[in-house]
């Protein structure tokens, strides 16, 4: 007996040392009164030698023993118990969630001490109990919010997740998970306080036509006007469209645009923008994103967010359609604008000859947009497809074989009628919106991303040197860091110089301000890497300004399409849909992934070098590095101590010093990838495929060095 209670004495202990190092602190009082209150009943039925008598009462050595021996063995469970029990235990299944609920509650009613009250012992338990519910509920939130939160991608770009309550990407549910509920009552926070501080009193509030957005929209509003802005909801809007209104109306200084562009359905997020309908770049970018990222980190904030979800009945979402109107006119008039410099030259071309236009709008915001009227207004004959708001036909990304639908669509209707020979597919948000074709056989022709950017650019310099805009050395387009290098070459042919931003239309709609600040005129930017453009004063890209002024160029020149893309420089570019084009990484720490990319790209240049100048003409490089609106040219850490997440460029020249290549990377702001790039001068695809593919293996090689460093491991 006595050598079991030792073996089992030395086990409490050892128990006890675990939870002490484990919780900090171990209470003595509760177990000893326990075993003491087991020790004595079981002396109540005395068995063994008797050791000694309290008075009549005999105290006896078999009785004592197993008292002790059950006391111990009872605590020891409980020891036990608090090692095991976790708040964050995952069990699979209802029975496992019902047995994590349990051990939650008790490790919360036993992490503090109870101070009973005489004569009110029944009462301190249940205060205690209260006490934990409250506690526990709050504690709970906050676990399911906290690691909802982190799925988060947060970057100038926009702030997207998944929404939807049931978890899947592709969902079409309208439902929000209370955790979701919660983050999306924080976005409107924290952008409403920043925005009071900065002295706006009034915001409008938009979203495209995904299925969440309604459910997000009536949080965001409602923590929008509790705390004192005055809110203009238009429901289903463009983004161009809530962005034009916010840039032409006095009365509006924000905006929040709850949209994920072009992510799968069941994805949702934030733009935020100030007065001028821009979307928040540089400072203010990264100032409301840190402040966001501390709120959502501190627990004692999220009594104030549930307190707001619960008054949400009292703050219903405004009247929209008054605003929606005034939104409507306002795009529609400032588009009519933008495409053309005076009242002359837009009543010249609705009395020209025009082609007709198909637009698939794939359920996407442009279905409730000004695009009808647009066309009518310029005397452009139109077929819509997929142009109710919210029925998503397929994917949304307007990319490969997403286009296939509009091209198809287009085809038909050029057998029927011959001035069909152009159409559009817009992503969610309706700002992005790449092109489908009909060449000069009848058929349709589907341009890359890079193709559009650079027929734009060009139509947009010729119409600017055509009427005088064109001031060498004084005129600029900017553009972001992977667009393809036709740009220059473009842009040579008109006297115009080139600046290069960070991936992300904020970064370029920034640089291009900047630019007009020091004298250059900019009408025309964009990231020719996504298709588009932005034409100024828009500040985002609009499918409606490419095609018109596609459609302008094609009136001068009397060009087929495929005849007006024979005459672009002749570049060969990845596709951002192509399978290379996106990596997985396991290194979290871009910094040394850089470092080790560098070493790497050393080492194979000196080994290849020969055949690239024999294969290419390449016999020089340079590294850039693009961080927001900066570029910096240098390797090593120095050149990247404006920030480490920006885009690094491998820039190639030939023997004359021209630059007629490139490789690019950079790790996503908006998804869980690494995006990488080639682009060269060249007739030939297989001329891409040889740098993408040795672009893939450098980053490869590199990020498997780097995941061995410490800054790298997850």
């Amino acid at each position: 007996m006595l050598k079991e209670l030792a073996i089992i004495a030395a086990l409490t202990l050892v128990l006890a040392i675990l939870v002490y190092r484990k919780d900090g602190k171990i209470r003595l009082l509760t177990p000893f009164i326990i075993t003491a209150c087991i020790t004595f009943f079981n002396l109540l039925n005395p068995v063994g030698k008797v050791l000694f008598r309290i008075g009549s009462f005999p105290v006896t050595a078999t009785a004592l023993g197993i008292g002790i021996r059950k006391g111990l063995i009872l605590w020891d469970m409980v020891l036990i118990s608090k090692l095991i029990i976790s708040r964050n235990l995952h069990i699979p299944g209802r029975a496992g969630e019902l047995v994590k609920t349990m051990f939650f509650y008790f490790d919360s009613i036993t992490s503090e001490r109870i101070s009973f009250k005489p004569g009110k012992i029944i009462e301190t338990i249940d205060n205690r109990l209260l006490e934990c519910y409250k506690d526990i509920s709050m504690d709970r939130l906050f676990d399911d919010v906290y690691s909802s939160f982190k799925k988060m991608i947060i970057s100038a770009s926009g702030w997207r997740k998944v929404f939807a309550a049931d978890g899947d990407e592709n969902s079409m549910s309208r439902e929000l998970s209370e955790a979701d509920s919660v983050i999306a009552a924080g976005i409107g926070y924290t952008f409403s306080k920043w925005a009071l501080a900065k002295g706006c009193r009034t915001v409008a509030i938009a979203r495209d036509a995904r299925p969440t957005g309604e459910a997000i929209c009536q949080i965001v509003s409602s923590t929008a006007q509790q705390l004192g802005l005055d809110v203009r909801y238009l429901a289903i809007a463009a983004a161009p469209e809530i962005m034009a209104y916010v840039k032409n109306t006095k009365e509006l200084d924000s905006f929040i645009y709850i949209s994920a562009s072009h992510n799968p359905a069941g994805h949702n997020g934030v733009k935020f923008g100030l007065g001028d309908g821009a979307v928040l770049g540089g400072s203010d970018a990264a100032d409301i994103i840190a402040q966001f990222k501390a709120f959502m980190e501190e627990k004692t904030n999220y009594q104030t967010l549930v307190q707001i979800l619960n008054n949400i009945k009292n703050t219903p979402l405004p009247a929209s359609e008054k605003y929606k109107q005034e939104a409507l006119e306002a795009y529609l008039k400032f588009n009519l604008a933008t495409a053309f410099a005076a009242q002359e030259e837009l009543e010249t071309f609705k009395k020209a000859d025009k082609p007709a236009v198909v637009a698939d709008m794939n359920g996407s915001a442009r279905c409730l947009s000004i695009d009808r009227k647009f066309f009518e207004t310029l005397g452009i004959e139109y077929s819509f497809i997929n142009d109710t708001a919210g029925q998503i036909a397929h994917g949304i990304l307007p990319e490969g074989k997403n286009l296939n639908y509009a091209a198809e669509h287009l085809e038909k209707l050029h057998k029927q009628d011959k001035r069909f020979t152009i159409g559009y597919v817009p992503d969610n948000d309706g700002d992005r919106g790449n092109l489908v074709l009909i060449d000069k056989n009848g058929k349709a022709l589907v341009p890359d991303a890079q193709t559009v950017f650079a027929l734009a650019c060009t139509a947009e310099l010729t119409f600017m040197q055509k009427s005088g805009q064109i001031a060498p050395g004084r005129t600029a387009v900017a553009v972001n860091c992977p667009t393809s290098l036709r740009i220059e070459k473009i842009a040579r042919q008109f006297g115009v110089e080139v600046f290069r931003a960070e991936v992300g239309e904020a970064n370029v709609v920034n640089l291009a301000a900047k630019l007009r600040k020091q004298g250059y005129t900019v009408r025309f930017l964009g990231e020719g890497s996504n298709g588009g453009n932005i034409t100024h004063p828009a500040t985002v890209r609009d499918p409606l300004n490419t095609i018109i002024s596609i459609i302008k160029y094609a009136s001068l020149t009397g060009k087929s399409w495929d005849e007006m893309i024979a005459d672009l420089p002749q570049f060969q570019t990845t596709a951002t849909d192509d399978k290379l084009a996106k990596m997985k990484i396991q290194c979290t720490d871009h910094g040394v992934l850089k470092l080790q990319y560098e070493a790497v790209f050393a080492a194979e240049w000196e080994a290849k070098k020969a055949e690239l100048a024999e294969k290419f003409g390449i016999t020089g490089w340079k590294e850039i590095n693009t961080i927001g609106t900066e570029s910096y040219e240098g390797t090593g850490a120095e050149a990247r101590k404006a920030g480490v997440k920006g885009g690094l460029k491998i820039l190639f020249s030939d023997k004359e010093g021209k630059d007629i290549a490139f490789i690019w990377m950079r790790g996503s702001g908006t998804e869980p990838v690494f995006r990488i790039l080639a682009d060269i001068e060249s007739s030939n695809p297989e001329d891409e495929r040889y740098l993408i593919q040795w672009q893939h293996h450098l980053v490869e090689e590199a990020d498997s060095k780097a995941t061995h460093h410490t800054a790298c491991r997850p």
